[in-house]
């Protein structure tokens, strides 16, 4: 990100999507990160999100995460953000057609108050009934 110029902890952690890419959840960075490892190439995907208003801190933001097949989606967890990061991904076979991230949709959500701490959540699970539990 703009904020540090020795270009350290750009990603923090990143979780396989259903479209089989592979997701890098911002830690400096301002943008997600796909990796497709099949063509071995690296792109950034969804809007900016300090210019779009849609997370304010600058670092640190998520650590980790979760995916869920059924919803196509990859969540990252907070670390310090002020919101849960949601990548909707395309479906499996996605990365034949020309443009692999034209599907991709980057949302946040805002978390309930308090949400101005540091080190919130580090991990998660998946319960049957599709409900998150982070971690401490």
């Amino acid at each position: 990100g703009r904020h540090r110029t020795d270009n350290k902890y750009k990603y923090l952690g990143a979780m396989k999507g259903p479209d089989g890419n592979v997701y890098c959840f911002p830690s400096g960075s301002e943008r997600v990160l796909q990796i497709d490892t099949v063509k071995r190439v690296a792109r950034s995907v969804g809007p900016n999100l300090r210019d779009n208003n849609m997370e304010s801190l600058f670092q640190n933001k998520w650590q980790n995460g979760l995916t869920t097949d059924e919803e196509g989606c990859v969540y990252a967890i907070p670390l310090a953000a002020e919101t849960v990061l949601r990548i909707k991904t395309g479906n499996p076979g996605d990365n034949e057609k020309k443009d692999a991230t034209a599907d991709v949709e980057v949302t946040t959500w805002k978390l309930p108050q308090p949400n101005k701490t540091l080190a919130k959540w580090e991990g998660g699970v998946i319960a049957k009934n599709g409900i998150m539990y982070c971690m401490p």
